[in-house]
């Protein structure tokens, strides 16, 4: 059969592949912390060194009904405030969480939601920069 070579030279793709599931808490310090609209990293370069760096989430997250999601260009500061950040510590042998929490329109009047996104779900460190949907961090 002439599946075999076809899939491991799939396997063999895998390792350059950029990851769509983020995964940045892995490769960077656990001081990263929100400013705003500004996601505030110091995360590992290729050559060891650390890098910091700053990503405007509003490129990232957006609001749907009260309900943080990550979102391309999602805006959600717009509709969203008194947000926090944290690390939700490791539970049961998962590893730990980063997350923001913020209250958030619902689209129902002026009522609010208090809602949290995983951010280690789509936000992706890439040689010290942090990327989500396309947008790279400045350093600095």
């Amino acid at each position: 059969m002439k599946l075999a070579p076809a899939l491991s030279m799939g396997l063999a793709l895998l390792p350059g592949m950029v990851s769509a599931g983020g995964g940045f808490y892995n490769s960077c310090k656990e001081n990263w912390h929100m400013e705003g609209n500004l996601m505030i990293t110091e995360c590992k370069k290729a050559n060891g060194q650390y890098m910091r760096s700053r990503q405007d989430m509003n490129l990232c997250i957006g609001n749907s009904f009260g309900t943080l999601r990550a979102a391309d260009n999602g805006g959600f500061t717009a509709s969203c405030g008194a947000c926090q950040q944290g690390q939700v510590p490791y539970v049961g042998g998962q590893p730990p969480t980063p997350y923001i929490a913020c209250s958030c329109k619902n689209g129902n009047g002026n009522q609010e939601a208090f809602t949290n996104l995983n951010l280690n779900d789509f936000v992706e460190n890439r040689d010290g920069y942090i990327w989500c949907f396309g947008h790279r961090s400045a350093a600095f």
